[in-house]
């Protein structure tokens, strides 16, 4: 998971320019506890979202096949039942869970202590992950603001 990877190497300098970092994921707590251990992720609170809420309030939209599954064989593009059904069942074998809503694209918000969104990052496929000098520069617009 290279985001988690990043997360880590960043996180000190989000922490030092006055971050609290919070994680919303749609599955449920133990899962997010395993998430955590598994990618050896720093002190980091962990928010459990399983009817998308979050996601929808924060306008995160569903993807398209041409974002989500772009690398993936042309069968997943298609979204051809036959083939989802396959990787359902090779996840299941493998011992690997099924996501809760593959289609839902992430994003990344720098909110301030008022409530007010400094930064909006709407991902528009799943690695479009935000150059971590914009989060700084919003992290550091946040705090000026106060």
């Amino acid at each position: 998971m290279d985001r988690a990877k990043r997360l880590r190497e960043e996180y000190d300098r989000y922490i030092e320019e006055g971050a609290t970092v919070v994680i919303i994921g749609q599955g449920d707590h133990e899962r997010a506890a395993e998430y955590a251990v598994k990618y050896e992720l720093p002190p980091i609170d962990i928010l459990v979202d399983p009817h998308e809420s979050a996601y929808e309030s924060y306008g995160l939209l569903e993807g398209k096949p041409s974002q989500i599954v772009f690398d993936a064989p042309e069968a997943f593009q298609r979204r051809d039942y036959d083939a989802f059904k396959q990787l359902a069942k090779d996840r299941r074998d493998a011992g690997r869970p099924l996501v809760d809503n593959p289609w839902l694209l992430p994003g990344e918000f720098v909110i301030d202590q008022a409530g007010i969104l400094r930064l909006t990052y709407r991902y528009n496929y799943c690695e479009d992950f935000p150059d971590n000098r914009v989060l700084i520069a919003a992290i550091r617009e946040a705090s000026w603001l106060i």
